[in-house]
């Protein structure tokens, strides 16, 4: 399961930013709702062009906002 992928990836490389693609990009919306561990969000659906701007805005420090709506 994605939470068990994510706890593995943040023990193996805590600092490398993680990206959530989900299709309830409403309900995670605010950055103070995101799940631990969780840098950036990215809601369905979304293009290829989305995807490479939300992670140029998480690598730039950028603060968060759900992207692609």
């Amino acid at each position: 399961n994605g939470d068990r992928v994510l706890a593995e990836a943040k023990r193996l490389h805590p600092d490398t930013p993680t990206v959530l693609i989900t299709g309830f990009g409403d309900i995670m919306a605010d950055a103070d709702e995101m799940p631990p561990g969780i840098d950036k969000i990215v809601a369905k659906p979304f293009t290829g062009r989305d995807l490479r701007a939300a992670i140029n805005r998480l690598l730039a420090g950028e603060p968060e906002a759900a992207d692609a709506q």
